[in-house]
């Protein structure tokens, strides 16, 4: 007999995001529905993805996330060898994913035959899955919706030093020593194309000063028209923008331009016009964050037990972006595949990416589409809803969609308070406009000193995230992305407060104290 998703449990809105279509999200859950019962023995029962004009709210039940996230962190506290067996697997099926993308982007795909690129496809779906087994885990022992790696951390190393110090202010001080203490030694992807561009503008600084200066005071189009005048330079940066073209790529695209490239060393030279001195202050942070850790592990005693749980959280931390940049590189070079398949269905690229991998199999093996099901499918990229259950997913339109959605979703009210709590990423206080960034056009309204309070970044949001005084999510712990780059950005942030986003509105006055892990609404709007 087929088990029933238990009723009394309700589905819960999870991701609210733009620029995203079902493929190449789906896979993920349809692990999540099957797959990841490999490692932990259970699985989710079903997953909920609604897609509104390329926005999608994912939908999981949160008992079914935090079981599988509780043997997954048992996993991790008793197998000592668990962690690096999950990096392991990681790193494997990612030289195996990019090693068959590569592969497939060399193929003249004209040639191929119908039944070839599904099995590109297929194949694809299927590595994916395999890397997407190993890769869930990070995520769901730390912040999908109990952030059980880092609650252990926080509260361990706070009974820790709070035994051993006789510091009245200690309280003040734990936040810190938390960010140090799990601040990964490596630099994000996000931070490495910085650095990486920090050096070329040294570079170009002192072999070409006059090209330098036009950085500074003309606008793109002009620097791009000179750059352009001198070969060996416009290689230079162009192999900088082939290097990091999917970081802003996301799910969707599109990849990194030269004028992107462009903007963004300008935007380097605002911050400071001197990029020597940037790098400089980068480097001192990495080579001097081991130290610091050193002194506060010595000065504290603290056990070999947390340092062991300190280790996991900081290298996870850095696990799960790079994994990330794995997953958006594969994207990009499967990309050439979509656009076949789409001109063999004679439909758009847009179309194929709302197509199940069973209904690519269907159609490019009769060869053709009905002329209904044709128009079934272009509704999609107005309303659609896809149900995944046991590895598979099933799209559906129209009406069946939004009666499914009225039959199994209860539309969340907004909460009224006016203090939240949540766990600090790092720590600071600031005071400003509250403004809600969920999604790549609300970047529009973010000014520089606002607050932004987001159910949870993600790259699409860095560029208001580097305008922000503070940054406050529902979701996430110490390994999230707000916690990276908060990090990096050296600006207060405080995760998983659950309801941030519901409590707060746009346009009031609240207080962040990352030093105690509160958010304070003063003014409401």
């Amino acid at each position: 007999m087929k088990k029933k998703v238990n009723s009394s449990k309700k589905f819960v809105l999870f991701v609210d995001r733009d620029r995203l279509y079902l493929y190449p999200w789906y896979f993920a859950d349809e692990c999540l529905t099957k797959d990841i019962k490999k490692i932990c023995g259970k699985k989710i029962s079903q997953v909920i993805l609604e897609f509104k004009k390329n926005h999608i709210f994912c939908y999981y039940i949160p008992e079914e996330m935090d079981k599988i996230g509780e043997i997954l962190w048992r996993k991790i506290r008793k197998d000592k060898e668990f962690y690096k067996l999950t990096s392991k697997r990681i790193k494997e099926f990612a030289r195996k994913l990019i090693s068959f993308c590569q592969k497939v982007s060399a193929k003249k795909l004209s040639l191929l035959s119908n039944k070839d690129l599904l099995n590109i496809y297929l194949n694809y779906r299927k590595i994916m899955r395999e890397m997407r087994i190993w890769g869930w885990i990070p995520v769901l022992i730390d912040g999908v919706n109990i952030p059980f790696l880092s609650n252990y951390c926080l509260e361990k190393l706070s009974k820790e030093i709070k035994e051993k110090s006789k510091d009245s202010n200690i309280e003040e001080k734990l936040p810190e020593y938390f960010s140090i203490l799990t601040a990964p030694d490596k630099p994000s992807e996000v931070k490495q194309e910085e650095i990486d561009r920090l050096n070329l503008l040294v570079e170009i600084k002192k072999k070409y000063p006059k090209i330098f200066k036009i950085f500074l005071n003309q606008p793109v189009s002009k620097v791009l028209e000179i750059i352009k005048k001198n070969p060996l330079l416009y290689q230079q940066i162009e192999t900088h923008r082939k290097k990091y073209e999917w970081l802003p790529y996301a799910y969707i695209g599109p990849v990194m331009s030269i004028e992107n490239v462009l903007n963004l060393m300008q935007e380097s030279l605002k911050n400071n016009p001197f990029p020597s001195k940037e790098l400089q202050k980068i480097k001192r942070y990495y080579k001097n964050l081991p130290q610091k850790r050193k002194e506060i592990i010595k000065k504290y005693r603290i056990s070999r037990e947390l340092q062991y749980f300190l280790n996991i959280a900081r290298y996870f931390m850095w696990l799960k972006d790079w994994r990330k940049g794995v997953y958006q590189k594969s994207y990009v070079l499967m990309d050439p595949i979509i656009e076949e398949i789409a001109k063999r269905l004679k439909l758009e690229i847009i179309d194929v990416k709302y197509l199940s991998s069973s209904e690519i199999k269907r159609y490019l093996l009769e060869g053709s589409i009905s002329k209904q099901q044709i128009k079934k499918i272009k509704q999609r990229k107005t309303y659609c809803v896809a149900v995944i259950k046991n590895g598979i997913a099933k799209v559906l339109e129209g009406k069946e969609a939004l009666q499914f959605i009225k039959k199994h979703i209860k539309k969340e009210k907004k909460e009224k308070q006016k203090e939240l709590r949540g766990m600090i990423a790092f720590s600071g206080k600031a005071r400003g406009v509250a403004k809600i960034i969920a999604v790549v056009k609300d970047l529009e309204k973010m000014k520089e000193g606002d607050i932004l309070i987001s159910p949870a970044t993600n790259p699409d949001l860095i560029s208001a995230m580097k305008k922000a005084s503070a940054i406050v999510t529902d979701s996430g712990g110490i390994t999230c992305h707000a916690a990276i780059v908060s990090r990096e950005l050296k600006i207060p942030c405080i995760v998983g407060t659950k309801i941030a986003t519901k409590a707060i509105k746009d346009g009031d006055i609240v207080e962040v104290d990352a030093n105690k892990g509160i958010v304070r609404i003063i003014e409401p709007k």
